[in-house]
């Protein structure tokens, strides 16, 4: 930028500006066209002078286009004011004009000052002016700026001499433009995500934040296409696009939906990973294409995120069930049938994100084990169950099959204990999300046994021989039933029949000496044990048997022999018997 100004001479005598004051009257009435040519070199050469300093450059927008805001301080050398009324000028990068720019208003130089003026440039679009635009955040760049100033100097007072300078400045310009858009991925968070129809798209919510947040005056951008492939576990799991636009604000950050195309085993491996709550680490690579206001370019993302909650939950939590009703249906080729209803508990997972999914479970078998780890049944879905990752209890209808052996239990030995335990194991689950078919399978669970009981024959109360004299004798034998299970079960005396019933003998000769029985109805509650007393009848020929054969002095030494025994249980509506036998030793 060129002011116009006479070189400085000493001050002496009558000073400077009488002097420039004086010559030039001489040269003006002398020689005017000399003179009017002496003054427009003088004051050309005072150009050589001005200083230009790039004090500021700011991103704003301008009239909905974004713009530079440039602050130039520029000196005036010479002893008179200048107006500058109009200033125009083009900027060019690497030989490319990448924007023009213009003084708003007219202002004036005072004489041997600095003053602040307010430049407006507007870029052109196109690469060459984000490219810029980059190299100002990584340490600045040198511009070329090409113009004419437009202005009117004040020559003492005594005339008006309009200037219309050209100019050429090559300036290395510095400023802060904390838009960086290879680095966008640093300000995008994945939040959830949703399984949607046919089962191969994946909705995945994205958080994305404003870069520009903290800048000198922060602007707003959309984001007009977000397209790239997507890696799970460094697996490819296939390629995303932006749903639609989304326009970030200047504070905050606003939600985007990206929708990815992937396969049917990728879909398999989420599903798992969010069933068993797994780590996930997902990567994604590709291009984002950024608008601020009629800005738009092109640039390659990449951006990865990782999702952990240490160790996940177990397969079994997520089926967790208990047993709400049971109908016996008989006994059919060796097998005891029941129909099941149950409701299954399936609690949300520990999900390293939110996980939105909706799903069928269309098959659901389990094989059942006794408590000596024996194959003895299996229970079968018998219609699909609508589910999804919440924390929710489905009620469902299965089919239960028991070997019919098992409801007979022939105990020998001091322990004098029958131990029912149903056990499952070998589980097979069959999922459905929408057209896509998981299978998952575990042997091992951990899980409650479906029916769990355990019953101790404590003793026989074995009377004196005085007391055989008179038969038949009554005494008691005792039992203890523990009910381990989260539900209530039951003692049934039905039909005038007793609830426990058996027949006691010799062991030594085989002898019948009496039975026992109970004819009431007893209540063993949810985890907890209950001792019952059980009357026992001598007869008269056991009563003579004993004395004959068992006496030992004052007292009665004799093995029981229970036989014979069972026991009418009800147990979530189901009544059914387990028969027994038991030497007492």
């Amino acid at each position: 930028m060129r002011a116009l100004v006479p070189a400085r001479w000493p001050r002496a005598g009558l000073g400077r500006a009488a002097k420039v004051a004086l010559l030039l009257a001489v040269i003006l009435v002398t020689v005017p066209a000399a003179g009017y040519f002496y003054i427009m070199e003088y004051v050309r050469s005072l150009t050589e002078q001005v200083h230009v300093e790039i004090m500021e450059m700011n991103i704003f927008v301008w009239e909905k286009k974004i713009a530079i805001n440039a602050t130039v301080a520029v000196n005036n050398p010479s002893d008179f004011d200048v107006d500058i009324t109009s200033v125009s000028f083009d900027v060019l990068y690497e030989g490319e004009p990448v924007g023009t720019g213009k003084a708003l208003r007219s202002f004036r130089l005072r004489p041997h000052s600095y003053e602040n003026i307010w430049l407006l440039i507007l870029p052109k679009p196109g690469e060459t002016f984000y490219r810029m635009l980059e190299g100002l955040t990584k340490g600045g760049v040198w511009v070329t700026i090409e113009g004419t100033i437009h202005a009117q100097a004040y020559v003492f007072g005594l005339f008006t001499y309009p200037i219309d300078q050209s100019f050429s400045l090559r300036r290395k310009i510095e400023m802060e433009l904390p838009l960086d858009i290879e680095n966008l991925g640093d300000y995008i968070q994945i939040r959830s995500m949703r399984v949607l129809r046919p089962g191969t798209v994946i909705e995945v919510c994205l958080e994305i934040r404003n870069p520009l947040a903290d800048a000198y005056e922060p602007l707003p951008f959309n984001i007009t296409n977000l397209s790239i492939e997507v890696f799970v576990n460094e697996t490819y799991f296939g390629t995303g696009a932006l749903a639609e636009p989304v326009q970030v604000p200047p504070a905050g950050s606003t939600e985007a939906r990206l929708l990815i195309e992937t396969t049917e085993e990728a879909v398999r491996n989420l599903v798992e990973a969010s069933l068993s709550g797994m780590s996930l680490v997902m990567e994604s690579v590709g291009e984002v294409t950024v608008r601020i206001y009629d800005i738009e370019i092109t640039r390659p993302i990449e951006y990865d995120q990782t999702f952990s909650v240490g160790m996940g939950p177990s397969i079994e939590s997520l089926f967790d069930f208990r047993v709400r009703n049971m109908s016996d249906l008989g006994v059919r080729d060796g097998w005891h049938e029941f129909e099941v209803w149950f409701d299954l508990r399936l609690p949300a997972p520990k999900t390293p994100l939110d996980v939105e999914l909706k799903y069928n479970i269309t098959y659901f078998r389990l094989e059942i084990y006794d408590e000596r780890d024996r194959y003895i049944g299996e229970a079968e879905l018998l219609e699909p169950i609508q589910a999804e990752l919440a924390n929710t209890t489905k009620l469902a209808h299965a089919r239960l099959r028991i070997k019919e052996s098992v409801f007979h239990k022939a105990v020998r030995g001091e322990s004098r204990e029958i131990t029912i335990a149903w056990r499952p194991r070998n589980l097979k689950v069959c999922i459905q999300v929408y057209s896509i078919e998981i299978e998952m399978e575990r042997e091992e669970l951990n899980l409650p046994p479906l029916v769990s009981l355990q019953v101790v024959i404590g003793g026989v109360k074995m009377v004196s021989p005085s007391a055989l004299q008179h038969p038949p004798v009554v005494t008691e034998a005792y039992m203890t039933i523990t009910n381990p299970m989260d539900f209530d079960i039951y003692l049934l005396s039905l039909n005038g029949q007793p609830a426990i019933g058996f027949d006691m003998y010799c062991l030594e000769h085989g002898r019948y000496l009496g039975y026992g029985y109970l004819m009431e109805n007893v209540t063993i509650r949810a985890q907890s044990t209950k001792g019952i007393a059980i009357t026992l009848v001598i007869v008269e020929q056991g009563a003579d048997h004993l004395m004959a054969a068992h006496r030992c002095g004052l007292l009665i030494c004799v093995t029981p022999w229970l036989k014979n025994g069972y026991i009418v249980l009800g147990i979530l509506g189901l009544v059914f018997t387990i028969t027994f036998e038991v030497v007492m030793k």
